[in-house]
């Protein structure tokens, strides 16, 4: 308890492999769910440490567990970690699916969050249209909610599926959105490259006039 209180992922990973290691020998009820349980400790994890590819075979190994006992907490929780590891490997192919049935549990607070990344994931796919629609859906989301980070990417993001459409002039208007969330994040990155694919967009619409 005091190495999640501490964040302390190190110590955490030790635990849960120790755990993991005992659990065959152990006399317990429902044994699956302490399998996945520390399978999803593991996982999550070595996320937080960096090793996303290690973490996406936990998180999977979590959620096949979960699913297969009926352990509805945790497998849900292994189906945001793994979407989330295999974002950060860029295989969107594979979280593509995942965040589209996180969807239909994701909770009020996180629901702009995972609309964004479901964007994202489209859009790395090619699915332009769908990706704007739900970058817009998840903006509308984020400006309720007041979630400033997930309001910018989802101007970004909706910027870029625009400019695939090749409607120049939307993704300007996103672009702007972007950067001045970027602006007001503090953000000299996304300002920047806010910038960039504004003045991008700005030359395909100047293209498309003459």
């Amino acid at each position: 308890q005091r190495a999640v209180e501490m964040q302390d992922y190190v110590s955490i990973l030790k635990i849960a492999r120790h755990l993991f290691l005992r659990l065959p020998s152990l006399r317990v009820v429902n044994k699956p769910h302490y399998v996945a349980d520390a399978l999803m400790a593991m996982g999550s994890s070595l996320y937080e440490l960096g090793d996303h590819h290690e973490s996406s075979m936990h998180l999977e190994k979590a959620l096949e567990v979960a699913t297969k006992s009926r352990y509805e907490v945790v497998r849900r929780k292994a189906m945001v970690g793994l979407a989330s590891a295999h974002m950060a490997l860029g295989n969107y192919t594979s979280a593509c699916p995942l965040w589209a049935e996180v969807l239909h549990f994701a909770d009020h607070d996180s629901s702009a969050r995972v609309q964004v990344y479901y964007a994202h994931c489209l859009l790395e796919t090619g699915e332009y249209a769908a990706g704007a629609e739900h970058a817009h859906k998840g903006l509308e989301l984020a400006e309720q909610l007041q979630d400033r980070q997930s309001a910018m990417r989802a101007h970004y993001v909706s910027g870029e599926c625009h400019l695939k459409l090749n409607n120049p002039h939307l993704a300007m208007t996103q672009f702007e959105g972007y950067m001045k969330g970027g602006a007001v994040l503090k953000d000299s990155v996304a300002v920047a490259n806010g910038r960039r694919l504004y003045e991008e967009a700005m030359r395909v619409q100047n293209t498309l006039q003459t």
